[in-house]
């Protein structure tokens, strides 16, 4: 992952950097380690899901995948909230390209992340995977 314009001593950007990179690599411990007990995900055009199922579904596709780089754009940091902005880069294992672009808000609690907002295309989501997502 390459991190630019992170902000300088915030370790909630940090942990939130660092949850992205867990997500890019299917690093389930990671994962769990970074999210509150009872955290929950936010999709743009699908609502609410568990994080279980957010993890599962970032493992599936780390396996599924040939390279999942993404690139840090910005990253802002006020009080318990985070916002990254950023570019993905993923090769399939059949080789098809995925390269969506990213806006998250990280809600943190007790220096854990309580809640994560993804706001992506999701028509390109819908064209890359046929629904499998």
């Amino acid at each position: 992952m390459t991190p630019q314009g992170a902000c300088a001593d915030s370790p909630l950007a940090d942990k939130a950097i660092a949850l992205l990179d867990a997500l890019r690599t299917g690093d389930r411990q990671a994962m769990v380690s970074l999210f509150h007990q009872d955290a929950r995900w936010w999709v743009l055009g699908r609502g609410y899901k568990p994080v279980h199922e957010l993890i599962d579904i970032t493992c599936e596709m780390a396996k599924s995948s040939q390279s999942r780089p993404m690139t840090i754009l910005g990253t802002t940091s006020e009080g318990s909230r985070v916002a990254i902005e950023a570019q993905g880069h993923v090769v399939l294992a059949d080789g098809k390209h995925y390269d969506n672009t990213y806006h998250f808000l990280f809600l943190f609690a007790d220096d854990r992340i309580i809640e994560g907002r993804e706001y992506l295309d999701t028509e390109l989501v819908s064209k890359t995977f046929e629904g499998r997502f």
